[in-house]
């Protein structure tokens, strides 16, 4: 038999039920916080995967229109029409009519982009397209100067991420080629084609840390410019012996990370691009340092960036997130 003198316990103290509660409340506030981090990496999966399969299936599609006429060389031309096999392949858009840009006035509008064009929107979910730029070097067959048997081509895998989807008239810069409707002529348009501009790439070894920084120097094409765009560099006019050759950052894929200056279009490169000097002591010269481009000689560049403020004065602005999801590569053969 117990004691007479016991007592049965008959609840919980009020320190217990607090203690209990903060217990409690901590576990439920690490759980919510968990939510967005998921759907971020879910997402961030997500755009991996649909950009991966945007770009295998444009790749694809790309092999099965590959022909000399509409993959022709990118180098640079002599007056005479010809490559100049001393110049390096540059990157050309395939968004645009008539392409590539040369010097020689007698060659006529290239095919390509109009074999392409109309297959850049993802019928099945119109917010996803695919942009390629490419370029195609040449080599001596013999004492014959002839195309590379294959093109590199560059996929930007993006999002319309200020409209609901792109529509027919995102592919123009001249929106009266278009009929369009009233309803869509107050708001925001996507711009579908990989934008031409001007940048400049340096390291900045006198910051704390040291950091690799991209410039835009042209002011318009500064209002494109945002977070998480990818830059390709097109041409490099720069030599720096005895490491850069001319044109050695053509195909040289940076991604833009926070601003730095953005009014004066100064960005920091996102942690996969970035920059590592061999020697960040800014005061000892470095002898051919290939990462840098300066600004006596900016190099031009593609980027997709963000979509249109106002579609029928685009020099007005740009707003809205980058459209980037990614940018991949790869070879398609050129038959002979």
């Amino acid at each position: 038999m117990g004691s007479r003198g016991a007592r049965r316990r008959l609840g919980f103290a009020f320190t217990e039920v607090l203690f209990a509660v903060m217990v409690l409340g901590i576990g439920f506030i690490m759980i919510a916080a968990m939510f967005p981090v998921t759907i971020r990496q879910t997402q961030n999966t997500m755009g991996d995967v649909i950009g991966a399969n945007e770009a295998k299936a444009a790749l694809a599609y790309m092999q099965t229109i590959a022909s000399d006429a509409n993959f022709p060389s990118t180098v640079p031309r002599l007056a005479s029409g010809a490559p100049d096999p001393s110049k390096p392949a540059k990157l050309f858009s395939m968004t645009q009519a008539p392409y590539p840009p040369v010097t020689s006035t007698t060659q006529p509008a290239l095919p390509g982009y109009f074999a392409l064009r109309g297959n850049f929107v993802n019928p099945n979910n119109p917010r996803i397209a695919w942009l390629p730029v490419y370029r195609r070097g040449v080599h001596f067959k013999g004492a014959n100067l002839v195309a590379d048997p294959f093109a590199q081509v560059f996929v930007f895998a993006i999002q319309s991420r200020n409209r609901t989807q792109y529509y027919p008239w995102d592919q123009s810069q001249n929106y009266s080629d278009f009929n369009i409707p009233s309803d869509a002529q107050s708001n925001e348009v996507s711009t579908l084609e990989p934008r031409q501009l001007d940048v400049v790439v340096q390291y900045n070894a006198t910051a704390v840390p040291p950091h690799g920084e991209l410039t835009i120097p042209n002011a318009i094409a500064r209002k494109w410019a945002a977070p998480g765009a990818y830059v390709i560099i097109a041409s490099d006019p720069n030599t720096n012996p005895p490491l850069n050759v001319l044109g050695q950052s053509n195909g040289r894929v940076y991604q833009l990370g926070n601003p730095i200056d953005e009014p004066n279009g100064v960005w920091s490169l996102s942690v996969g691009s970035e920059m590592i000097r061999k020697n960040s002591n800014v005061a000892i010269p470095i002898a051919g340092d290939d990462n840098e481009i300066p600004t006596a000689k900016p190099a031009t560049a593609y980027m997709i960036g963000r979509g249109y403020t106002n579609q029928f004065k685009a020099a007005d602005g740009y707003s809205g997130p980058a459209q980037d999801i990614a940018v991949y590569t790869g070879y398609i053969q050129i038959p002979p």
